[in-house]
């Protein structure tokens, strides 16, 4: 999920908020420009972030939670079964698609276990 909203200072790198028993983490945090219904610009800073929430802060369930709100399981599956296709040889003209698909997907999970490890460390 998306959320916006308004900041002070620098742009965060990510943030946790506990309610309950329920914990909301912020990351990829990324100014944005908001004008008001007259088009005027806004004085007061701005960004947008991805939110998760977890019931628990352990390492896996963090990973999996990041990597789980930009990739499904299907997505995961095909992902996975076309880069087999890859290296068995049988890819074809989607051989370079996969393959930036799969390096993708590999680069998203290893920026989530870095949000894992400073969330743990914070």
């Amino acid at each position: 999920m998306t959320n916006y909203r308004v900041y002070t200072g620098e742009l965060p790198s990510f943030e946790i908020i506990q309610s309950g028993g329920i914990y909301q983490i912020m990351f990829n945090f990324i100014d944005v420009e908001h004008v008001d219904e007259e088009g005027n610009a806004s004085s007061e800073k701005h960004c947008k972030c991805d939110v998760i929430e977890v019931e628990v802060l352990d390492y896996s369930t963090i990973v999996a939670s990041i990597v789980r709100s930009k990739y499904s399981q299907d997505d995961v599956e095909a992902i996975l079964s076309n880069y087999q296709l890859c290296k068995d040889g049988e890819a074809e003209t989607k051989y370079e698609e996969y393959t930036d698909k799969y390096n993708a997907y590999q680069d998203y999970r290893v920026y989530a276990k870095s949000i894992a490890r400073d969330v743990l460390n914070k």
